[in-house]
This record gives C-alpha cells, sequence and structure tokens, in this order.
C-alpha cells in the first residue's frame, strides 16, 4: 500500500504528461485529502486516451 504523499509527485508527473490515476474498484480519479486515511486504494496509471 502507498500513502498520499507516496504518490502525491508522481500523480502530478502522469497529469502533466497526458495520463490519469484512477481507483482499481471503481475506476474514479484517485483524488487527495477527501478520507479518512493516508492510505491509497489500489490504483491504475494509464494515459488519459484509455478512458472510455
Amino acid at each position: 500500500l502507498t500513502s498520499e504523499w507516496d504518490t502525491a509527485a508522481a500523480h502530478a508527473v502522469v497529469t502533466a504528461a497526458g495520463g490519469e490515476i484512477v481507483i482499481a474498484d471503481s475506476d474514479e480519479p484517485l483524488q487527495y485529502n477527501t478520507k479518512e486515511s493516508l492510505l491509497n486504494p489500489f490504483f491504475i496509471v494509464r494515459p488519459d486516451s484509455f478512458a472510455g
């Protein structure tokens, strides 16, 4: 498992490069500071064009 601070910088790089990070179970975007735990759910990093 990873924590929010483990992925925040990489998330910025992925987004700037045209990618996205989504939650594996729901396909929703990974968000920060929105849940009680700082641990991230399982997630997928993919090119933005993969969605849809």
